[in-house]
């Protein structure tokens, strides 16, 4: 029969040994290739500073998490300064690069010095870090500086980020978060009144409920108008209620920008 020299023949046991050899390197290939599609990225995962204060001169900074919106290629550090004096001079300066040190577009938005506690001394600055990214990274880095040559960092990542639908934020951002906050605290406290009546009125359904059957029997008429005062309170401070869950609602919407 005729044989053309375009084909392999196979006749042979050198070429039945390739086409065997060339076979179980491609289950070889296929299987590490697979291998490496399941266990993802082996690079070592890079972070340093990460959810957790950093001390420099005259400021503390807390980390508090990072975000990626991948669809945008916009990432985002949220920190708080605390100092004990808002006016130092030990002012802090942000940088951020990629992994190769290419700086990036960003923008530092700064809320204002706040107190927890009217005697406190330290105020506390919330600040958040927008900056742009591209498709594909391996670790962010965030240098702090200060002017006398302070610096530490933050490294960031790509695994680490929290995949999150964040926009691209204006200079006022936090001002306006925190004059929202301030909303919330003032409707919060018209609260207070009708928190401590009902409370009132619970405990005295307590000291009842901790009689005897028989004493307890002939107070039932006593325990029926508690508990009618206080659905009088619930309903009187339901639509404040409403106002406080509403307010929290748009703080909420706020943040998850």
């Amino acid at each position: 029969m005729f044989k053309s020299s375009k084909y392999v023949v196979l006749d042979s046991k050198n070429n039945v040994y390739v086409a065997v050899g060339l076979f179980m390197l491609a289950i070889v290939i296929g299987v590490l290739m697979f291998s490496k599609n399941m266990m993802g990225d082996d690079r070592a995962i890079m972070g340093e500073n990460n959810d957790s204060k950093i001390i420099m001169p005259m400021v503390e900074i807390e980390t508090h998490g990072f975000m990626w919106n991948q669809s945008e290629n916009l990432g985002e550090l949220r920190l708080t300064e605390t100092k004990s004096n808002p006016k130092s001079e030990y002012d802090i300066s942000y940088i951020v690069y990629d992994e190769a040190g290419n700086e990036l577009p960003m923008k530092v938005i700064k809320g204002s010095y706040q107190k927890e506690h009217e005697d406190d001394i330290e105020t506390k600055q919330e600040i958040y870090i927008d900056f742009g990214l591209y498709d594909e990274f391996y670790y962010i880095t965030v240098e702090i500086r200060q002017k006398d040559s302070t610096s530490e960092k933050i490294v960031m990542d790509y695994r680490n980020f929290e995949q999150k639908a964040i926009k691209e934020k204006g200079d006022n951002y936090i001002l306006n978060l925190e004059a929202e906050q301030a909303v919330l605290k003032e409707l919060e406290s018209d609260l207070i009144p009708y928190q401590e009546a009902i409370q009132a009125q619970n405990e005295k359904l307590e000291q009842i409920d901790a009689l005897t059957p028989d004493e307890k029997e002939k107070r039932v008429g006593e325990v029926e108008k508690i508990r009618s005062e206080i659905e009088k309170i619930q309903k009187e401070m339901a639509p404040r209620q409403e106002k406080v869950n509403a307010q929290q609602k748009k703080i909420n919407e706020m943040r998850e920008k």
